[in-house]
């Protein structure tokens, strides 16, 4: 590898520029019931990110990708491939080449599972929206605290999270219930919280599909209700009533009229988990329905705590909003969504990148192509700096680097293991997915431990 440094490292920083050149695209906020640019909003990309762009970058654009997990597999097997290629020495023979690549796989393993705990956990700086329209806030209407099942985050870190996103208010609608929340918000409410942005009750119903319960204050066991009934009990608090992604294939067992029938006063158009920016394929059929039956369209996170990054908004036309108190506020928005005012509401959408899918052995170099293409000429600036900087800890570093990323890697997957083993124990009969996951990665982290140093012995 030494040889071909000088031509290896700066490749890829070459490439991305000639991409970014010829096929730029630009990240842009759209409108997603339209599909046009959504005018007076814009996007700030961070300093740090630039600054660190070849290291955080790709983790952002990787976040935003449909189906993440996926296209991080299929890229780990690509570099796996890689390593063996570029450690193969022409004058040993196969069992030897080998030997010395089953060696050191655990640590690549390592360092891949590292990276994605960072890009899990680590609040990474990545684009924010800038609203230059006064007379509209920014709502997220569906979010997850560790208080629901599959959630990672606490209700202050969400909190947190909304605020750098953007955000003006937000809902907290944990899994089928919401006394936490009720908690939450008059913390809040009496000042032990800070007052930006607004936090409001909710919660994701399990019915036939999952539905945002919104704008709920007194405590009801929506367990084993039918649709109308949770729907009902939600109106009956004054709140409103919005169906999730009903446009992924697991939920839309039930046909939109349903919905509408039992009572539902608008649909999730874009939701973040489900994707980047979903194309009118899959989106058009409920814009459709809700412009025929006067229903509202949202955007919504959906947001659990896995990864800082966001890709959706709902603008509410709200003039004024500063001068109201907590709950006026809460009724202005509950206002719209109940009266079904759509020409009040913008469905926004970060678009990054073109839609389509590449088969999935071949998402990596799609993934690559689109994240280069959309640089700017200071991150390409950043990609030339690390990669010259890398290339001269390649050279100095006398075969140690990859010991020290796999020992590095070991202690960030035993520190988190412990970590959510830790945050897991006040948690149990709302979550138990910390104590689910943390031991394994205690155990992942302890073997890739072992073989770190007995590599380093080896070499």
């Amino acid at each position: 590898m030494k040889k071909y440094s000088h031509y290896l490292f700066p490749a890829p920083a070459m490439l991305i520029a000639a991409i970014s050149l010829f096929f730029h695209y630009t990240p842009a906020i759209r409108d997603a019931v339209s599909q046009l640019p959504a005018q007076g909003f814009d996007l700030r990309i961070s300093w740090w990110r630039v600054l660190f762009e070849p290291l955080v970058g790709p983790l952002i654009f990787l976040l935003r990708s449909t189906k993440p997990i996926s296209l991080y597999g299929a890229l780990f097997i690509w570099l796996l491939v890689l390593a063996l290629a570029g450690g193969w020495k022409k004058h040993a023979s196969v069992i030897v080449n080998l030997k010395r690549w089953l060696r050191s796989w655990p640590l690549y393993f390592g360092c891949a599972v590292a990276l994605f705990l960072i890009a899990v956990f680590a609040p990474l700086p990545g684009e924010t929206i800038v609203n230059q329209r006064p007379e509209v806030i920014l709502v997220n209407l569906h979010s997850h605290s560790h208080y629901s099942h599959d959630g990672i985050i606490s209700p202050k870190g969400q909190l947190a999270w909304h605020r750098r996103q953007g955000f003006d208010a937000f809902f907290l609608t944990e899994h089928n219930h919401f006394t936490k929340t009720l908690e939450i918000v008059e913390q809040q409410r009496s000042g032990r919280l800070p007052e930006h942005p607004q936090i409001m009750a909710g919660m994701e119903y399990s019915g036939s599909n999952h539905i945002l319960l919104l704008g709920l204050h007194r405590v009801f066991n929506a367990k084993d209700y039918p649709d109308k009934a949770a729907i009902d009990s939600a109106h009956s608090q004054g709140g409103a009533a919005i169906v999730a992604h009903w446009f992924t294939p697991a939920r839309n067992t039930r046909p939109l009229s349903f919905y509408a029938d039992a009572g539902a006063d608008g649909f999730e158009i874009v939701n973040k988990s489900e994707g980047a920016f979903h194309p009118g394929s899959k989106a058009q059929p409920v814009i459709d329905f809700c412009r025929r039956q006067g229903l509202i369209m949202t955007a919504d996170c959906d947001y659990h705590g896995y990864g800082n990054v966001c890709q959706s908004w709902t603008g509410l036309t709200l003039p004024g909003w500063r001068t109201l108190n907590a709950e006026q506020r809460q009724r202005a928005i509950l206002d719209i969504l109940r009266k079904r005012q759509q020409d009040k509401i913008t469905v926004l959408a970060l678009n990054d990148r073109p839609t389509g899918l590449f088969p999935v052995w071949l998402r990596p170099m799609q993934f690559f192509f689109h994240y280069a293409a959309t640089l700017n000429l200071i991150q390409i600036t950043s990609w030339f700096f690390w990669m010259a900087l890398a290339a001269g800890l390649v050279r100095f570093s006398r075969g140690r680097l990859l010991e020290g990323l796999g020992l590095l890697s070991a202690a960030l997957m035993i520190g988190n293991g412990f970590y959510m083993v830790f945050m897991g124990l006040p948690l149990r009969g709302f979550n138990e997915l910390y104590l689910e996951i943390g031991p394994y990665f205690i155990g992942l982290g302890l073997c890739v431990l072992a073989s770190s140093v007995k590599y380093c012995k080896k070499n």
